[in-house]
């Protein structure tokens, strides 16, 4: 149902965020699949269930990261 709701409310979302959100979505998804893999060959047992909701949170820590950490540096 969720699922459901995000792809009807993507277009939504999508002019909201910058390429530096995207860049950090798509490093927490990397991870994600780099610890999977090192599920899968065994190498270590990484808890994948509590990895997920990193990517619900990774938008909003990024925005928030640009656009109100940053310019005080």
């Amino acid at each position: 149902m969720i699922l459901m709701l995000l792809f009807f409310l993507a277009h939504l979302i999508y002019p909201l965020t910058t390429p530096a959100m995207l860049l950090d979505f798509k490093a927490a998804g990397g991870i994600l699949m780099l610890a999977s893999g090192f599920r899968i060959v065994q190498i270590k047992m990484f808890p994948m269930a509590d990895m997920i909701p990193i990517m619900i949170v990774v938008m909003p820590i990024s925005w928030f990261w640009t656009t109100i950490i940053l310019p005080l540096l």
